[in-house]
């Protein structure tokens, strides 16, 4: 934290360049993953579309939990089950989810009344990934 947004000692009351540190003990059952994808320059704001590789099986997040009891083998893996994708600008756009569905593993994509299958798995993956939702396994 430097600039503007400098951390204000609480004992010395001077502004300090700082980092900020989160430190996770313990991940829950279900994680959503909210993709930055709009960018402000002032008054004016921009969509991002940069195409973000994630893994659709085994997100593996041990390295990131403190708690050694926690760091099970395969304890923290969780699976994809769920994206939420927006196309369109930021005045105005178009949602559609693909799901997994459990007992199949089979994915399908919901576009308002439409339903498909999801034959080709690189059709999960999209610039306009917006928010993605996890599960252990």
């Amino acid at each position: 934290m430097t600039g503007e947004s400098k951390w204000k000692c609480p004992r010395c009351k001077q502004y300090r360049d700082a980092v900020k540190k989160i430190d996770i003990w313990k991940l829950p059952p279900i994680l959503i993953v909210h993709l930055k994808r709009f960018k402000y320059h002032g008054l004016w704001r921009d969509k991002i579309t940069t195409n973000v590789d994630y893994p659709i099986e085994n997100l593996n997040l041990d390295k990131y939990v403190l708690n050694n009891e926690n760091k099970r083998t395969g304890a923290q893996n969780y699976y994809l089950y769920g994206i939420s994708n927006h196309s369109g600008t930021l005045d105005g756009g178009h949602y559609i989810a693909h799901c997994r569905h459990k007992p199949t593993n089979r994915w399908f994509k919901y576009d308002d009344t439409d339903v498909k299958e999801v034959v080709d798995m690189a059709n999960l993956k999209s610039p306009t990934s917006y928010i993605l939702f996890y599960s252990r396994l």
